[in-house]
């Protein structure tokens, strides 16, 4: 398969390595960030529509580019990942009408246990073996403490029943409106279970790929990481066929200055369990930081239980030998206090 990623920050990097490891013509485009990031990973090309002059399969990482995925699916390629509706369904507004006309609570000011939904839909219908819920922590120290970030780490894992309660009584009922647009692509509502009452209630949408969760559900999909993307790319429904283990991702980062070109202790081509690589370059055969947003990529796991799955993480790890390295060292403390809620809430 010919694949072209269009990217923003540098997020798909690893997935695209990934494809190109199981045989297929992958090539990435950067939009946001410099061009070196991810240099030796895999094929880059500028500008970002160069040789798409046959039909591709053509998949987004962030948000914002609808506008541009819906001009190249006129133009016969095959487009997941962004679309005009994700991206206004992304706007406060619009997307707080939206799951409020679905019969969704909204309450901003809600406290209690956050949790996003996701599943990815083919022509405006769910494909139930793509509906996960995941857990991410925001902050950059442990105890929540420091500046709020991008996530840093995701505990997710496929739900083993699609009809379950917190997906009926949230995720499930904006199925009719997205029928209606045909909609294709990637959907998370992310929500916070009030304390007060027990009901999830509606904290906003995300219409694109979410990160680190998508690298965390890498480690539970029985398909390649290609078909896993092709197939609603081309229209068709995707079965991942999950364990429905437990699955997480922990992000790796250090400061970006002074450490552009610090040599990292890893293969170029990184294995299961090790480095799944953003902020990297190769040189002459070496893994080396970039130096771009000092996010060196996530390490990810699997397990049954929540503390196996850590103890996985944290030994993926500290195997990455870079000097200052930073991770979350108290994501089990944080997992097991929300699930356990959640449980008691009898949600999962």
């Amino acid at each position: 398969m010919k694949i072209r990623w269009i990217s923003r920050y540098g997020d798909c990097l690893a997935l695209a390595q990934r494809m190109a490891d199981e045989g297929h013509d992958v090539s990435v485009a950067l939009l946001d960030v410099p061009k070196h990031m991810g240099e030796g990973l895999v094929e880059h090309v500028d500008p970002w529509n160069a040789g798409l002059d046959e039909p591709t399969i053509i998949l987004f990482d962030a948000p914002g580019r609808g506008r541009m995925a819906e001009g190249l699916a006129k133009q016969g390629h095959a487009v997941f990942g962004s679309s005009p509706l994700a991206d206004s369904l992304e706007t406060p507004t619009f997307g707080r009408q939206v799951a409020q006309s679905c019969g969704i609570l909204i309450d901003d000011d809600a406290d209690g246990i956050p949790i996003n939904l996701e599943c990815w839909y083919v022509q405006g219908r769910p494909c139930p073996s793509t509906q996960s819920a995941s857990l991410e922590l925001t902050r950059l120290f442990p105890g929540d403490l420091g500046p709020e970030t991008n996530p840093i780490s995701a505990i997710t894992w496929f739900w083993r029943n699609p009809g379950n309660k917190l997906y009926a009584m949230t995720l499930s009922r904006i199925e009719d409106f997205l029928g209606r647009f045909g909609f294709t692509g990637p959907l998370t509502m992310k929500l916070v279970v009030r304390e007060r009452d027990k009901r999830p209630v509606f904290r906003g949408f995300a219409g694109s790929l979410q990160w680190p969760a998508t690298h965390a559900r890498m480690a539970d999909i029985n398909i390649s990481v290609a078909e896993w993307f092709a197939a609603p790319a081309q229209g068709n429904t995707v079965t991942v066929s999950p364990t429905y283990e437990y699955c997480g991702a922990l992000r790796i980062t250090v400061p970006p200055y002074p450490y552009p070109g610090a040599a990292l202790d890893l293969p170029p081509r990184p294995v299961s369990g090790k480095l799944l690589p953003l902020d990297v370059r190769v040189q002459d055969g070496q893994m080396m930081t970039g130096g771009i947003d000092g996010v060196l990529g996530d390490v990810i796991a699997r397990h049954s239980d929540v503390q196996g799955l850590c103890a996985a993480l944290y030994e993926a790890a500290k195997a990455v030998q870079v000097a200052d390295k930073q991770y979350r060292a108290d994501v089990a403390d944080d997992a097991e206090r929300r699930l356990g809620t959640l449980h008691e809430w009898k949600y999962c």
